[in-house]
């Protein structure tokens, strides 16, 4: 089932690990919870698995919500990983790109995303 987070600004991490440290970057830089809020997939949604696949999955509903609802700004951190283990830099980026591409955002020549109109 799909949880609804009110906040403009949402940055979904892999898991427990990668938000507490988020949370704690930010506090140092004195950056409120008001205004950047860290989420791992299980708080999005409760079926999800905190890992790179559950922000995948989550990936969907959330871009769903930049688009039509409350969220103003979305945006994820995810580990490389090994090209051993089959998780390349360029497997993960072509990962997300083909998931933003399905609601018409893409990656500029910077590697930063615009919304494709």
């Amino acid at each position: 089932m799909r949880k609804n987070i009110n906040h403009a600004n949402i940055l979904i991490v892999e898991g427990e690990g990668d938000r507490s440290c988020l949370e704690q970057l930010c506090s140092k830089l004195d950056i409120s919870p008001k205004i950047l809020l860290p989420v791992t997939p299980k708080d999005l949604l409760d079926n999800a698995y905190n890992s790179k696949q559950g922000v995948y999955a989550v990936l969907k509903d959330a871009l769903e919500d930049l688009r039509d609802s409350h969220l103003k700004r979305l945006a994820i951190i995810v580990d490389a990983d090994q090209a051993k283990d089959g998780q390349s830099f360029q497997t993960t980026f072509d990962t997300i790109e083909q998931r933003l591409q399905a609601f018409d955002y893409r990656f500029d020549s910077q590697s930063s995303i615009e919304h494709v109109v």
